[in-house]
Formats: structure tokens, sequence, C-alpha cells
């Protein structure tokens, strides 16, 4: 018996694992990339290599290659995960004392908002999204809301200044949280239910101490009454008697009114042994267990990158890779579909873990009667059992994500470059406006801020200034206030349009006659041969089936083994203790 008191002593003492606060970043950073630094934009002052015009850097641009990992310069908490305009796929990571980090261009994400990190976690994957020319990691520190000289952070010395600069973009986010929303109800489900059930204890604690003292009392008294009638009634004997009832009285009575900490406390063993047996941080385990959301977001990190390869092709384009979109499509919906489940599956086992641990003292509080002692088994087994279910899908989520860590985006996708075809078969918007590109300003040092040479157009595609405002909100962009007319817009400007008359007229050949003098009728053949001459080079992305393959089979055999394993806890567990007490081996787990 005793030694049974030792065991769940023990749980107590193992399973109170502390939360590690984020270290303020006063001392040294550490650099974000590996290896040797390649600088390839420096903080201050330079000529923009999209825009073309002084603009003050606010950071640290350092090469990086496709799929290389980012690390957290310093300790810190997540404040911004997803796609910010200018930035692409952003980490912002808050330090405390209004210091911050930020880390813009990654290819993916491997952190989530308000998730805790350590200096030196992998926090994303180098890559070239947002305003960018090639791979690279942009490295930002900023004080007080202010962007600051990060190599006064890097370098270990004190920070020169909380003068900033102005900034090359404004963080405006995008709402990333479009992927995973669909699951925010079960997190405020899951949060609401654990909200009542805490109240619940407080509430059923204090109407069942009557129950249990009085419980109490009679055992003592029967028992006592017993030894009074019987023959050995020695001094010693009941002296030795009275310890052992004081003990044992005062070890349930603890249990009693600590029943909630004792939930708490097997919860976060049995999540923290999840952790530990993927090798995984205890902060990743608990974010996961806490936030089914948070699950299903991973999840669609790891699609985004099959999601914007779909957006690339339209009409035409979809038709000639149907197989590889069905293949796409088939992967997304299996890996989101398993992230979905295993998040649905984690907040039934939470809900139904406070439930338990709501619902199972009122059959502890009749332990302290030996008739009745059984129920307070039963009790802590069926705690046990539901956190023992809680670890199991913390492990199937946890071991997913570990077997789904190494599918770097750069690792979906073949890339080379190659000509545009000739005789104008262009195969996307992309490859026909880089054509019109280049024969409108292709020989201009700032092709973008190029106005025609008869004053009636502007651009790299000398879009006419009687056209500009109406282009614009046919492709939904409100116009530029004045001058210049930024870069971005103009190409999302233009391939709307070509779009557009693509649609119209059902071949480029017509699209490029339009282009250059406004109608079909205006038949111009040397322009038409320009385009097609025009020695245009495009990027060919090829998805690897291979790899998309391994991600169904992967994401299907986790779902399958989260499946498997609740049925066989509820097995194992059922009823009223483990499944071989019926076959007389042991009658429940007893005090």
């Amino acid at each position: 018996m005793l030694i049974k008191w030792l065991i769940i002593l023990v749980l107590m003492v193992a399973g109170d694992f502390g939360t590690v606060g984020a270290a303020p970043a006063y001392h040294s950073m550490m650099n974000p990339v590996e290896g040797e630094l390649e600088v390839t934009s420096d903080f201050g002052w330079r000529t923009h290599p999209i825009y073309g015009t002084q603009k003050f850097h606010s950071g640290i641009d350092f090469g990086y290659d496709y799929g290389m990992p980012v690390h957290a310069a310093s300790s810190g908490t997540v404040t911004t995960a997803g796609w910010v305009s200018g930035y692409g796929y952003l980490v912002a990571i808050d330090h405390g004392s209004s210091i911050e980090t930020l880390y813009g261009h990654n290819e993916m994400l491997t952190v989530t908002v308000g998730q805790t990190v350590q200096m030196g976690d992998v926090i994303a994957y180098a890559g070239s999204t947002g305003n960018s020319t090639g791979p690279h990691c942009h490295f930002e520190v900023r004080l007080n809301g202010e962007p600051v000289n990060p190599w006064d952070w890097l370098s270990g010395t004190p920070p020169s200044g909380a003068g900033g600069m102005m900034m090359d973009e404004d963080i405006v986010a995008v709402n990333y949280d479009a992927y995973y929303d669909f699951c925010k109800p079960i997190r405020e489900m899951t949060e609401k239910i654990a909200e009542v059930c805490t109240k619940g204890l407080r509430i059923i604690q204090d109407n069942l101490r009557w129950l249990f003292w009085a419980l109490m009392t009679i055992d003592i008294a029967i028992q006592g009454l017993g030894m009074l009638l019987g023959e050995d009634r020695n001094a010693i004997y009941i002296s030795r008697w009275l310890a052992s009832k004081c003990i044992f009285y005062g070890f349930l009575t603890y249990l009693f009114w600590h029943w909630g900490d004792l939930a708490n406390i097997l919860r976060d063993y049995f999540v923290t042994m999840g952790a530990f047996a993927t090798g995984n941080d205890y902060a990743t385990a608990g974010k996961i267990l806490s936030d089914p959301a948070a699950i299903v977001e991973i999840g669609a990190r790891y699609v985004g990158p099959i999601f914007e390869y779909l957006g690339t092709m339209w009409g035409i384009s979809i038709m000639f890779h149907l197989p590889t979109v069905i293949i796409c499509l088939l992967t997304i919906i299996c890996v989101l579909a398993c992230f979905f489940y295993i998040g649905i599956m984690i907040a039934m086992a939470y809900i139904e873990f406070y439930c338990t641990a709501l619902f199972s003292l009122l059959g502890f509080s009749f332990t302290p009667f030996q008739g009745t002692r059984s129920f307070g088994a039963t009790a802590i087994t069926g705690l046990v059992m539901s956190t023992i279910k809680l670890m199991v899908m913390t492990v199937t989520a946890l071991l997913l994500v570990v077997a789904l860590k190494d599918s770097v985006p750069k690792d979906y996708f073949d890339t080379s470059v190659q000509s545009v075809a000739a005789g104008g078969n262009f195969q996307s918007v992309e490859e026909f406006a880089a054509a019109i590109r280049q024969v409108e300003t292709g020989g201009c040092e700032d092709p973008y801020h190029t106005p025609s040479a008869d004053g009636y157009g502007y651009g790299a595609y000398q879009i006419s200034y009687s056209n500009w405002e109406s282009w614009c909100a046919e492709a939904g962009i409100t116009p530029a206030p004045d001058m210049p007319w930024p870069p971005e817009v103009q190409d999302v400007v233009a391939k709307h349009k070509m779009q557009v008359l693509y649609e119209q007229y059902g071949n480029w050949h017509d699209v490029a006659i339009v282009w250059n003098a406004g109608s079909v009728v205006s038949w111009d053949e040397a322009y038409w041969q320009k385009v097609i001459n025009s020695g245009g080079m495009r990027i060919e992305k090829t998805i690897k089936l291979t790899v998309l393959l391994k991600m169904m089979l992967v994401a299907l055999a986790a779902m399958i083994f989260g499946h498997e394993d609740c049925k066989v806890i509820m097995e194992l567990f059922a009823g009223y203790g483990f499944r071989f007490k019926r076959q007389g081996m042991i009658r429940g787990f007893r005090l």
C-alpha cells in the first residue's frame, strides 16, 4: 500500500515542469543563418533592387540558399508568423524590453503565433518570397518599434541608439489564418470546457467535503469500535493504528483538495513523455495539446507551396497538367484531412480529460470508507487513462510533424530555366507579360519608371495614362495617388488585362496586336515578330510526384496509427481498470 502512495507522489513530483521564460535580448544575439556570412545588402541607405530608388534598408540581407534553416537570434515569443506585404513569409519574435527581431522572405515557417522559442531554434526555411530578387534572409532588429543596426546586437555590444529610420515597407499582415479558421470554434470550445470544469471542480469540492469527512468519520468509528470490542486492545497496536490512519487520511485529504493540481500534473507528465519520445520540446507539445488549430495550421503550411503552385496554372495549363493537378489536390486533401482529424481527436481527448478529472472526484470522495474504497481506485484509473490517451494523440501529432519536418518547399519542385518557345507558344500569362516587357522597355536602365517616347504611356508595359485608372479598377486595385506607379502594381494590372484580352480573343497573337495598337484591325505583324523573338526566359517548376506520394502515405499512416492506438487504449483501460483484471490476475488498482 505504501509503495502505491510513493508511486503517486513520484508522478506528482516528476510531472511538475516549469515554463522557461524568454531571456532578454540585451546580450549578444546569434547569427540567424548558418555558415560563412554573405551580406548582400547592409543596414542603411541603398538603391532599392526592385524600385530603383534610394530607400533606407531597415535590416541586413544575408545571402542564403533555398530551404536553409533560419534560427531565432535570441529567446522570445513569436508575434507574427505568416505572409506580410513586402516581407513575404515573415517571423517576428518579441524578446521583451521592447526588443523585436524580424526574419523575412522565408519559403516556409515552422513556428506559430504565441509559441515560445529559444535561441538557435529553427523558425523558418529561407526563400525568396515577397519583394525579393533571390533567396536570402532579411534580418531586422527593432527597439521600441524602430529599426536599429543589427550589427550592434550580433556583435554583443550595447545598441548604438534607439533612433530609427523610415522602413522599406510598412508591415501589413495578410490574414494567413484563413487556412485554419474553421478550427477556431473547436479551440474556443475546448478552452470554455476547461474553464467550466475548473470552476465546477471548486464547487464540487465544497459540496463533497461533507460526504468525504462523513465517510472518514464512519470508517474510523467502525474500525475503532471493532478494536475496542475485540481481544487485541493493547496500547502499542492502537497507537500504530491511529498513526497509520492519520497518515492515510491526511494523504487522501491532500489529494481531495489538490485534485485539480494532480490532474494537471498527470497531464503535463504524460505530454512531456510524448515530447521526449519524439525529440520535441515541451512547449511544442503543449501548444499542440492546448490548441487544436495549431496542428491544422502546421498542416496548412506544408501544403501551402502546393496551393501556390496550382495558383500559377490557369485555363490551358490546367488541361495540359490535369494528372498533376489531380495528384496535388489529393495530396492537399489527405494532408489537411489528416492534420484536421488529429486536431479533432486531440480536442476530444482534451475535453474527455477535463470531464473525467471533474467527475472522477465524485468517485474519489468515497475512498475514506473501506467498503467503497474501490470507487477511488476507479477514479484514479479513469484519470490516468484519459492522460495516457492525451499522450498517445500528442505523440501521433508530433510523429507526423517529425516525419514531414524534412519536407521543405525546395524539395517539392525541380526548377529549370528555359527559353520561351518560338512561334508564340506562350504557356502562361507570365511568359507573355515578360515578352511584352522586353519589347516595350527591355533596353531601359529602369523599365518600371520609363515614360513612352510619345508621352502617352509609362512603365515597363507602356500603359497609357488614360487607361491606368480604369485598368486598376478592373484588377481590383486602388490606383497610386501620384507617380511613380509601383512596379508590383504595374505587373498585376498588366497581367490582369492580358488575361482578359486572351479570354476575349482566344490567342496571344491578337492580344499582342491589341496591346500595341488598341484593336486587331490595326494589324502590325512586325510587333508580333518582336514579341515572339524577344528571347525571354522562364523559370519552369515541375513538382515532384514522389514527394507528394510520400506526404500522402505519411499522412494516411499517421491517421491510421492514431485511430488504432486510441482503440487499443480504450480497450485496455475500459471499465473499472486494466483489462487483464478480468482474467482474475488483479482486481483493479486499489489504495
